[in-house]
């Protein structure tokens, strides 16, 4: 498991915090949108449960309708056990509608969507316990090249937001375009988003110890959390470019 680079220390407890510590760091990923499974080992991966139910989804922007051929993953977690539905099953797409089906156990699952030209802010989550239906909203990357980017017309609290910035000898000045992966302790992706020309981001609904990987090329990468939970969030994060000290490493 990728130990944690960062932890927060919130200066308004749930609300709000000013300083994000943040540290230098870099992890690989197996899937799309992050690890699917948990440490290399000699001994034979467990069998994941008979599926007893289906997940039907629908993935869409509500600028440019319905995504075809994105990879989705589904991480499915039972009472004792979990697993990447992409590495049990193999590789899982977006049919030319839009749409994609999986068929996993009674179960808790979260879905990334990833495509090259679109980000999920929001994070999908849900309890299966009969036949369900997801719906999986993208916004396009080029609409986030604006001062104050859209949100998800079907984002709901708790969201974590705020700003990435970099220290300059002239100030304070905010990196845009920078690349947001929200994971689980085990690096399974959550959602995904893009500092705006503000150097803005949201991220929505996501669950308690989420981690938020920041990564722009000239910067260091960086690792911040957990995050997550019951409360709104506001973080400041900051970058520092390569080969310049880390203050926090």
């Amino acid at each position: 498991m990728k130990q944690p680079l960062a932890r927060l220390f919130p200066a308004t407890a749930g609300l709000s915090c000013c300083l994000l510590i943040a540290a230098c760091g870099s992890g690989g990923s197996e899937g799309p949108g992050g690890n699917t499974g948990g440490p290399a080992s000699q001994a034979p991966e467990p069998t994941p449960p008979a599926p007893e139910f289906v997940v039907r989804g629908e993935l869409f922007s509500f600028e440019t309708g319905m995504i075809a051929n994105a990879d989705i993953n589904v991480w499915v977690q039972t009472s004792d056990f979990g697993f990447s539905y992409w590495r049990a099953n193999g590789p899982l797409q977006s049919d030319g509608l839009g749409l994609f089906e999986a068929q996993v156990p009674e179960s808790d699952i979260f879905v990334l969507a990833v495509n090259e030209d679109f980000v999920q802010p929001c994070a999908v989550r849900s309890k299966v316990t009969q036949d369900i239906e997801v719906r999986i909203e993208m916004l396009r990357k080029s609409s986030l090249q604006v001062t104050n980017a859209p949100r998800p017309q079907l984002s709901s609290e708790p969201s974590v937001t705020g700003t990435i910035y970099e220290s300059t000898s002239n100030g304070r000045r905010v990196v845009t375009g920078a690349n947001l992966s929200a994971q689980d302790p085990l690096e399974t992706g959550l959602a995904t988003t893009r500092s705006d020309l503000s150097g803005g981001f949201y991220l929505c609904n996501l669950p308690k110890d989420t981690y938020i990987d920041v990564r722009k090329a000239g910067f260091d990468p960086v690792l911040v959390g957990p995050v997550g939970g019951t409360e709104p969030l506001v973080l400041e994060i900051e970058l520092v470019r390569e080969h310049e000290p880390c203050r926090y490493c």
